[in-house]
């Protein structure tokens, strides 16, 4: 990435995805750079090569944002040939639409901090030289369209790979945690539930302060007493 151009801020953002979050949180900050966003149809499939590359042809970007995949790690091991043909032949469409329609386009492949695994006590923290210990179907398509992003930043495609960690907002399915307990505390606060916020298999059994939850802001108490229960 040292010495990088800048891509035009007049030029049109083409955003490849399924992730409302992300599209939101980058739509919003180049829209105020400038950039024109347009976002693919949400039923174009992602590995479909041809249609991507009509996709992006008539889109004519400077930028293009890659953000379709299957993201959540218990769906990727339910589903791994699903995760493998969205994640890595996903990537590789994109990468070959804009190789062929789009030649002098950016290209942003939103990989993930989860290629690294998990670092033992005391390990420091990750760089982009870390080992990538994948753990997950979804890890592991990962790691290949990295790599294969780099393949195609050494034919000359203008490529950019962010190993991005965690990240929510309004939009995010509720099968992540974050977006799981807001609904929780919001349910609690609201009276709908017992005050028990569930995580998996577990449960936090919460005191019951009425004023600890307000607001879905605090999810959970601050000072509280709790305990957690199979």
């Amino acid at each position: 990435m040292d010495a990088m151009s800048t891509p035009r801020a007049d030029g049109r953002l083409l955003v490849v995805d399924d992730e409302p979050v992300a599209r939101q949180l980058i739509g919003d900050i180049l829209k105020r750079a400038g950039y024109e966003v347009v976002a693919t149809d949400i039923e174009l499939e992602v590995s479909d090569a041809p249609a991507v590359e009509a996709a992006v042809a008539g889109a004519a970007p400077v930028l293009l944002v890659h953000l379709a995949a299957v993201s959540f790690v218990p769906d990727s091991r339910a589903e791994p040939e699903r995760t493998y043909r969205v994640n890595f032949l996903g990537t590789r469409a994109v990468l070959e639409a804009a190789a062929r329609a789009a030649p002098e386009a950016r290209v942003l492949l939103a990989c993930s901090g989860d290629q690294y695994g998990s670092a033992a006590l005391g390990e420091p923290p990750f760089t982009e030289t870390s080992p990538q210990r994948p753990r997950s179907p979804y890890a592991h398509t990962k790691v290949a369209a990295d790599l294969l992003g780099a393949c195609y930043a050494a034919r000359g495609l203008d490529v950019v790979r962010s190993r991005a960690f965690n990240h929510t907002g309004p939009g995010q399915a509720d099968g992540f945690v974050l977006p799981s307990f807001a609904r929780q505390a919001v349910e609690i606060s609201l009276g709908r539930r017992e005050p028990v916020m569930r995580v998996g298999k577990r449960r936090m059994l919460l005191c019951k302060r009425p004023s600890a939850y307000r607001s879905c802001g605090p999810a959970m108490p601050t000072r509280s007493p709790s305990r957690t229960e199979r």
